[in-house]
């Protein structure tokens, strides 16, 4: 499968920025476990996924211009590559399944109760479909477009938000154990940091591969340094025990923002800012996907199959779980050890690209 399409690195950087926020933002997931000290979670899971990326970085620059399915197939024969793929391409499909699952039930719990999920489910996919299928450049220049003024607005709500925060209400700190941290960690860090193996098969694209160390640090470093502010914001704003049973907690908190009389209802904006990370999110999902796919059937063009996976993925969302105590149940527990099976796979391709890099 030929690849013609490149990006920046700054693009690239922004790409990576806008998956690690995605559906992310709305959740804080870990609170419950760690408590106080969810920061400190979030943290070590921000190192992990620097990790991930690093080691992403150094696969690219053993082999500049070579996609996964290259390199895999150099040492593995194209069956070998084939099947390897399969856990991504599934991997992949489900974390679409998700974002879409999240955001119908947040705006159908929040925003829209009336309005039917099919509604959310297809808009975002088909709409998120169109731009993907116009290729990674076009999603690349809608990220250097949106990203720049999402990442000011999230400063804007910091500002704006601070008034409204006790910060005693975050102290003492230190005082959770070291298991309720671990199970904070595995929390947190499957969703999203170990989640960027999928950007694997869009770094290949960048135009100067050695600068990848670089653009992965800057975006883990701008997304921990974010996402570590959810658990702070919601108990510094509600308090301990009020502020651990939100489960959207950023969007709760943005409701305490009030600026005068005339600047109220700032949540819409938040609404804004949850939309397009999503989007960038799912867009990116869609591209591995189908590239995965076309990989495994031979196919020199994987944008035909944009579509199918798109509406694929819808069915998936519209019957994901029977209930939302399911999804919960889904998230903490099973969720980190199907993550942490593919990292494994993800090892195994590193070790395999350094072995052969080495041999050759």
């Amino acid at each position: 499968m030929k690849h013609k399409e490149v990006i920046s690195n700054w693009q690239h950087t922004l790409l990576v920025i806008g998956f690690l926020f995605g559906n992310s933002m709305i959740y804080s997931m870990g609170i419950r476990y760690a408590e106080r000290d969810t920061f400190l979670a979030e943290i070590i899971s921000g190192f992990l996924g620097a990790i991930i990326l690093l080691a992403i970085a150094l696969t690219v620059n053993l082999f500049p211009n070579k996609t996964p399915y290259q390199i895999m197939q150099k040492k593995l024969g194209a069956i070998g590559a084939k099947l390897l793929l399969i856990p991504f391409f599934l991997f992949s499909v489900y974390v679409s399944v998700t974002i879409l699952d999240d955001m119908q039930v947040f705006m159908i719990t929040l925003v829209m109760e009336e309005t039917p999920p099919w509604v959310f489910i297809f808009t975002l996919a088909l709409a998120t479909a169109w731009v993907v299928r116009q290729g990674l450049e076009v999603l690349a220049r809608c990220a250097e477009l949106i990203i720049p003024i999402l990442l000011a607005l999230f400063v804007v709500f910091f500002f704006l938000i601070f008034p409204e925060i006790n910060f005693e209400e975050q102290l003492p700190l230190f005082t959770s154990n070291l298991v309720d941290i671990c199970k904070a960690t595995a929390v947190i860090a499957s969703f999203p940091y170990l989640e960027t193996i999928l950007l694997l098969f869009v770094a290949p694209r960048v135009t100067k591969p050695h600068k990848l160390y670089k653009s992965h640090i800057l975006a883990i470093s701008i997304a921990t340094f974010c996402l570590s502010w959810r658990s702070v914001l919601a108990i510094t704003a509600y308090g301990l025990n009020e502020g651990t049973r939100y489960i959207f907690t950023m969007f709760q908190v943005s409701r305490l923002i009030s600026f005068g009389d005339f600047f109220e209802r700032v949540e819409i904006l938040f609404l804004a800012f949850f939309f397009f990370m999503i989007f960038i999110k799912i867009a990116l999902c869609f591209y591995v996907s189908a590239n995965c796919l076309a990989s495994i059937l031979s196919l020199k063009n994987y944008k035909p199959l944009i579509m199918p996976i798109a509406i694929f993925t819808s069915a998936l969302a519209l019957n994901n779980y029977g209930n939302f105590q399911e999804k919960l149940i889904f998230q903490f527990i099973s969720w980190p050890l199907i993550v942490f099976v593919m990292v494994c796979l993800f090892v195994f391709f590193c070790l395999l690209t350094c072995y052969t890099s080495i041999k050759s």
